[in-house]
């Protein structure tokens, strides 16, 4: 199964969204930095690219797409499932 360029275009667009905090951390004090040792702080740079590819794959399966769009589908993604995962109901009330 060979991958669109699009796929791999929104799982680039959904790593950059999460890159973007990277680029603010020198206003933070040093002391209040994130540990970069720890393996918890990559779990999103890891998750978030899988999850655009994915959505990206879903939008784009058997066709191909703008750049551009791709981008966009892939930076939305986590929160377009997230706002998904918020309309589930707790409970089914009757």
């Amino acid at each position: 199964m060979e991958l669109s360029s699009s796929v791999y275009l929104a799982a680039l667009g959904a790593l950059c969204i999460q890159l973007l905090p990277l680029l603010e951390l020198y206003k933070v004090p040093k002391n209040r930095r994130p540990n970069f040792r720890d393996f918890t702080y990559w779990i999103p740079y890891i998750v978030a690219p899988v999850v655009g590819g994915i959505v990206g794959y879903a939008y784009f399966n058997e066709q191909e797409g703008s750049s551009l769009l791709a981008m966009h589908i892939g930076a939305s993604a986590p929160l377009i499932l997230r706002s998904m995962a918020s309309l589930v109901p707790s409970s089914v009330g009757v």
